[in-house]
C-alpha cells in the first residue's frame, strides 16, 4: 500500500474511531431482522415458534400458521386444511407429526407434506372439543398428554384416546420425571398422575406460570416468590423475584442450548445466565415489544416472537449493530481499517457493524 494513503486511510480510521469510542461503551444493540406480513409471515400476532425436526421453523399466528425455510414463508389457513386460523401452539411428536392447538378446540396436524383435521382424520375428530388445548407433552413411551376444560387426556402411541380420571380440576403443567413418572402442577401442588399423589409447594406458585422442562427430569416455574427448580420433590429458588419481573408480566420461559433462562415478558425478553451457582441477569432486549415466545434454534440463531409486530430474528448475542440513532454520523459507511491496537477492519465489521 503506497504511505501517503496508507497515512489517509489510518487518518480516516482515527476519525471513524472517535466516533466510535462512545458507542462501544455505551450503546451495543444487537442486530435484528424484523419479518412481518409484508415479509410473507401469515399474521403479526404471533403466539408461538417452533423448529421442526427437518430444520424448519414453524409460527402459529391468529391468522394461519408459517414456515420458514430460511428464504420464504409457506402459509396454512383453513382454505389448506388447518381446522382453524388462530393457533395457540406447536408441537412436534416422535412420528413427525407438527400439531396445531387451536383457540377454538379444534386441533389440527400436518404430516409429509398435508394437513389433517376432523373430516379426514379420525384422531383429530375425537379430540376437537370446545374448549382450547393445553400443554401437549410427549412422554418416553409415545403417549400424549393435552388438557382441556374437561380435564387429561392421554393418546397412546396406537393413538387410543383414553381420559384420567380421580384429577383433581385446575390441571396445568405436565412434564415427566427422572423416574418415567407423569407430573403436573395443580393449584400450589405437584401432582404425580400415576398414583395420584400431591406434594404441596413451599412456594406460591402463580396461576400462568409457564414451565421449562429440564433434561434432568426437573422443571423451572415462576412462584410469587421467584423462579423455582422442581426436581425429585425438592424445591429450590434459583432467581429471586423482583418489582422488575412481577411488572414485566413473564408470558414463557424458555432454557436455550447453551443452558441460558431467557424470560418472555410483556415488555421485552431478558436473559439470565448461571455464573457458579448464581443466576444473574446478563442482558434484555426488545424492550418495548411484548413477547410471546422465543426459540434458539439448531444452527444458534434467536427467534422472538410478538404480539402485533411479526416475529424478530437475532443471529447472535455477539453481533451488535450502530446506526445514527445511537450517534453514528451516517448510516452508510465505506471503510474501516485497523486501529493501533491491532484490531482489524472485517473483524471490525463484524462484531460491532451491520452494514
Amino acid at each position: 500500500m503506497h504511505k501517503n494513503f496508507q497515512h489517509i486511510y489510518k487518518g480516516v480510521f482515527l476519525q471513524l474511531g472517535v466516533l466510535l469510542i462512545p458507542l462501544l461503551i455505551y450503546s451495543q444493540n444487537p442486530y435484528f431482522k424484523n419479518y412481518t406480513t409484508d415479509d410473507g409471515l401469515a399474521g403479526n400476532i404471533v403466539y408461538h415458534v417452533m423448529q421442526d425436526s427437518k430444520g424448519y421453523i414453524w409460527f402459529a399466528t391468529e391468522t394461519g400458521v408459517s414456515r420458514f425455510d430460511g428464504n420464504r414463508f409457506v402459509n396454512y389457513t383453513v382454505e389448506n386444511g388447518l381446522s382453524a386460523n388462530e393457533v395457540l401452539k406447536l408441537f412436534e411428536d416422535s412420528k413427525g407429526r407438527i400439531w396445531f392447538l387451536t383457540y377454538s378446540g379444534k386441533p389440527s396436524y400436518f404430516l409429509d407434506g398435508k394437513l389433517f383435521n376432523m373430516h379426514n382424520d379420525s384422531l383429530v375428530k375425537k379430540l376437537c372439543s370446545r374448549s382450547y388445548f393445553d400443554i401437549l407433552l410427549e412422554d418416553k413411551a409415545g403417549n400424549l398428554w393435552l388438557i382441556n376444560s374437561g380435564g387429561v387426556i392421554k393418546v397412546d402411541k396406537n393413538n387410543v384416546l383414553s381420559r384420567v380420571s380421580g384429577l383433581p380440576n385446575g390441571i396445568r403443567g405436565f412434564w415427566e420425571d427422572s423416574m418415567g413418572n407423569i407430573r403436573a402442577i395443580t393449584g400450589n401442588s405437584y401432582i404425580n398422575l400415576s398414583d395420584k399423589s400431591i406434594r404441596k409447594s413451599n412456594y406460591t406458585i402463580t396461576g400462568s406460570a409457564p414451565i421449562v422442562r429440564l433434561d434432568d427430569g426437573g422443571i423451572l416455574i415462576f412462584s410469587e416468590q421467584g423462579i423455582l427448580k422442581y426436581k425429585d420433590n425438592i424445591e429450590t429458588l434459583i432467581i429471586r423475584t423482583t418489582n422488575e419481573l412481577v411488572e414485566r408480566n413473564i408470558t414463557d420461559m424458555v432454557m436455550d442450548n447453551n443452558k441460558n433462562l431467557w424470560l418472555c415478558t410483556g415488555n421485552g425478553v431478558m436473559i439470565f445466565g448461571k455464573e457458579g451457582s448464581i443466576w444473574k441477569k446478563a442482558a434484555e432486549y426488545l424492550n418495548d415489544k411484548i413477547i410471546s415466545s422465543a426459540l434458539h434454534d439448531n444452527e444458534n440463531n434467536y427467534w422472538f416472537a410478538t404480539i402485533a409486530q411479526g416475529v424478530f430474528f437475532m443471529p447472535s448475542r455477539h453481533v451488535l449493530s450502530y446506526t445514527i440513532d445511537d450517534g453514528l454520523a451516517d448510516n452508510i459507511i465505506y471503510s474501516l481499517a485497523e486501529d493501533q491496537k491491532g484490531i482489524s477492519g472485517w473483524d471490525l465489521a463484524i462484531k460491532n457493524i451491520i452494514l
